[in-house]
């Protein structure tokens, strides 16, 4: 747990290896390891170790979730999603799990539900900058640009040097007009490192 917190994975696998030899029925030795493999992008790994975790305890919503995150990275959003439904099951106030269930929505293009788990997101946590951004988004692909407008202003408001924010926020806002203050975005969004945003500009900026 040490190794952990001071993010040296790598040993605090090798004790966690020691510590399942002497219990291999520890549910929560198995969390952790798949934990520590969650974050050494060792994906598989990671869902094993979840795997085994839930079998031995099949209530503890963290369990759920991470597995849920390592089939997000691999790109499982359908199983993503299997599992986050299982961690609410479990627990339904716990955010986080909203805000990443509303992104393999997203991705699966399913824009009105993954709409539905930002709504929730936020509402549980009226300050997260990622949940109004990620909403935001969503408006924006649903072509819904003066809502989405208002989202984004609102995740850049906590995150002034938020870059995917700035450069949807110009095309939002080219798309409805504004086309001068559109560019500016984009501009920045290009300086802050956004390298599609100088494609844009050459499209829709004089």
């Amino acid at each position: 747990m040490l190794y952990f917190n001071l993010n040296k994975y790598e040993e605090s696998i090798k004790d966690l290896n020691k510590s399942l030899e002497i219990e291999p029925g520890s549910a929560y030795g198995y969390l952790l390891r798949g934990q520590s493999n969650l974050e050494l992008e060792n994906y598989p790994d990671a869902i094993k170790d979840f795997n085994k975790s839930i079998e031995l305890d099949n209530t503890n919503v963290f369990a759920y979730y991470l597995r849920g995150k390592a089939n997000y990275f691999l790109d499982n959003d359908e199983e993503a999603i299997e599992d986050f439904n299982k961690a609410l099951k479990v627990n339904p106030n716990y955010t986080d799990i909203y805000f990443m269930r509303g992104f393999s929505k997203y991705n699966l293009s399913l824009f009105s539900e993954a709409l539905t788990d930002f709504n929730k997101a936020i509402q549980f946590d009226s300050k997260d900058e990622n949940a109004y951004y990620m909403r935001g988004t969503t408006k924006y692909e649903m072509k819904n640009y003066k809502e989405a407008l208002i989202d984004l202003n609102k995740a850049i408001e906590f995150n002034p040097k938020y870059t995917d924010a700035i450069y949807y926020r110009g095309m939002t806002k080219i798309l409805l007009g504004l086309t001068n203050s559109g560019c500016l975005d984009l501009s920045k969004a290009g300086e802050l490192g956004y390298k599609e945003a100088y494609e844009m500009i050459k499209k829709y900026c004089k």
